[in-house]
């Protein structure tokens, strides 16, 4: 994916602009056909191909990207649905920063490998017990994981936790 996008990202950071692109215009860009490359098979288990992508710069280092997609059985989008696609989500600037906190993920704690690993799992659902066997350490070392993770996100259990990133914080919320 990374060989796909970097003609588009290159284009966003030096133009720092909205910009739509098409999949096959990326493509053409890139050099790199996406029928030959490693993520191909990864988009039609997902039965997508046809794609509209539009980012936009929110601030220095942060961006808003929004993807239309169609099936993959079906035509791939038209330069005139881009432009359409384009003009409305450049219009609807709204769009671009809803659902961001304030500080634009400034505060995201920055977990080590491990424990972003350790969270998923436990975001998943998994007890430690599994979590240590699929990991292949001791549950104590997930424990400790676990102790870290919680500390980080303020919360005191499994079910906190779960509920924290299912509901957001607080009870308004």
């Amino acid at each position: 994916m990374k060989k796909l996008m970097a003609p588009f990202s290159s284009e966003l950071m030096t133009r720092k602009c909205h910009l739509t692109r098409l999949r096959q215009e990326m493509d053409a860009e890139s050099g790199v056909p996406f029928a030959t490359s490693e993520v191909y098979p990864l988009w039609l288990a997902a039965d997508i191909v046809p794609l509209i992508l539009s980012a936009r710069p929110i601030k220095e280092g942060c961006l808003s990207v929004i993807a239309l997609y169609r099936r993959a059985d079906q035509p791939l989008f038209t330069d005139r649905e881009r432009q359409i696609a384009h003009i409305i989500l450049t219009e609807v600037s709204w769009l671009h920063s809803i659902g961001w906190p304030e500080d634009l993920g400034a505060k995201t704690p920055n977990l080590s490998r491990r424990c972003r690993i350790v969270l998923n799992l436990l975001l998943e659902g998994h007890s430690r017990k599994y979590i240590a066997a699929e990991l292949g350490i001791s549950i104590h070392t997930v424990s400790g994981y676990a102790k870290e993770i919680y500390a980080i996100f303020g919360v005191q259990s499994h079910a906190e936790l779960m509920h924290r990133f299912t509901k957001g914080e607080g009870p308004e919320r």
